[in-house]
């Protein structure tokens, strides 16, 4: 597993994707994260054409993709929640830092999340 810990600041702004098979999860799971004050937003996005090999073979799904925005001190605790409730055995879990953001989206988000 590539260990980003060192380099992530807990002020930095991240972008988390994951994916679901069922529109209610991904909706469940993006409310719950907002809730919890984890996240600013999730977007969710319908009808993703997913290919993929899962035991050795060609997989094609279509899923809902899930972008989320959070802050770094956030990440962990939502790798943890994800793959405790996710449905899947091996779920999507993909973090990148966001290079620059407004400084009125940034404002936005901490008045959520701070």
């Amino acid at each position: 597993m590539y260990n980003m810990e060192k380099s992530m600041k807990k002020e930095d702004i991240y972008i988390i994707s994951t994916a679901y098979e069922k529109k209610e999860d991904a909706v469940e799971m993006a409310r719950f994260f907002i809730n919890n004050k984890l996240i600013s937003c999730g977007q969710i996005f319908p009808n993703v054409e997913s290919l993929y090999l899962w035991d050795g073979k060609l997989q094609q799904e279509e899923e809902y993709l899930v972008i989320m925005k959070t802050f770094g001190k956030h990440v962990r605790k939502i790798e943890q929640l994800l793959l405790e409730k996710h449905p899947y055995d091996t779920p999507e879990y993909v973090v990148t830092r966001a290079e620059h953001v407004t400084e009125s989206y940034l404002a936005w988000m901490r008045e959520g999340l701070l």
